[in-house]
């Protein structure tokens, strides 16, 4: 039997669950699907420095993701 596990929003919750969860998993049994509306992740603490025009470093989704067996971006 094979599962689809849909996770949506790639946070500090979402992207950590997903990471765990693929580790934990077999591939060929179960398949984790991450959705993010960004390609970035996104520092909500750091986005006060964004409203009074301070630049904060972009933090790619793929670099907390590659190294992974599972990821495959879309």
């Amino acid at each position: 039997m094979s599962h689809e596990v849909v996770i949506i929003g790639a946070g500090y919750a979402g992207l950590p669950a997903a990471k765990r969860l693929a580790r934990q998993v077999w591939p060929d049994e179960v398949t984790v699907t991450l959705i993010s509306a960004f390609g970035d992740f996104v520092e909500r603490p750091r986005l006060h420095q964004l409203s009074v025009g301070q630049d904060i470093a972009s933090n790619p989704l793929g670099q907390y993701l590659c190294g992974s067996t599972w990821w495959s971006p879309r």
